[in-house]
């Protein structure tokens, strides 16, 4: 529920921000400067694709960032819809992977004549979990953490454990 929720603000940011866009051009030159910030991240030794990431900036700095990986587990981080990259600054970082449980992902109407009478007519709801360890659904309960600098970066990396 965590993850729905900070997945949740997190889009609510970006349409705010989008809906914003009367004067684009304008309103992206008032934006702090960002710089590029790319990485990867791995389970296990492992690359991670579809994770989403959430950086949560610590004071004095006030812009958040996020990115979903790719195949490969790597990302770019995004602070502002019409500008690539982040602010410079470090953060707490939280990561969710959501995957389909149950059968709502597979489900299938029933032929006719296959018990027609009884058939479903709309399949059973979706269930998502989170792929990825728990504590690693909020910047606050990770315990990750990553640095921006100045100049970007295309090295971080973000290293995840099973607790296997």
């Amino acid at each position: 529920m965590k993850s729905i929720l900070l997945r949740a603000e997190a889009l609510s940011v970006v349409v705010l921000l989008a809906g914003c866009s009367g004067g684009q051009d304008a309103w992206s030159q008032k934006l702090p400067a960002t710089v590029p910030a790319e990485g990867i991240v791995l389970l296990d030794g492992q690359p991670v694709e579809g994770a989403s990431i959430v950086l949560d900036p610590v004071a004095p700095a006030k812009h958040a960032a996020s990115a979903v990986t790719s195949s490969g587990g790597k990302f770019e981080l995004k602070a502002f819809p019409s500008k690539e990259g982040a602010v410079p600054g470090s953060y707490q970082v939280g990561i969710t992977k959501q995957v389909s449980t149950g059968q709502g992902a597979a489900w299938k109407p029933k032929e006719f004549g296959e018990d027609a009478g009884h058939a479903e007519k709309s399949p059973p709801p979706t269930e998502w979990k989170n792929a990825l360890p728990e504590k690693y659904e909020t910047a606050q309960t990770s315990g990750l953490t990553v640095v921006i600098p100045e100049g970007g970066t295309s090295k971080l990396k973000i290293e995840l454990k099973s607790g296997k």
